[in-house]
């Protein structure tokens, strides 16, 4: 897992897949606000949304060497339950 330390206004950027992470701002209790830009037709999720999603479609999830909470096809790309009816 990468770990990486950004103060508000820093972002980091994933070039291939053209989405952007933003710090917007870090509140006096140590909540972090995001700010992603994404192509329209990548979904993204909180962690447990992601997880309740897949557990209501029946669909595995697993979480291993940072890639998340996500369900994955043999290929390794990302199944949104929601479009294609489950892995």
């Amino acid at each position: 897992m990468l770990k990486l330390r950004r103060y508000a206004g820093e972002s980091i950027v994933f070039p291939q897949a053209d989405i952007e992470v933003a710090v917007s701002a870090v509140d006096r209790d140590g909540t972090v606000h995001l700010s992603i830009s994404a192509p329209n037709d990548v979904d993204v999720y909180r962690r447990e949304v992601w997880i309740a999603i897949c557990r209501d479609e029946g669909l595995p999830v697993t979480g291993g060497r940072g890639r998340g909470s996500h369900a994955h096809r043999s290929d390794d790309r990302v199944v949104d339950p929601r479009t294609t009816g489950g892995a």
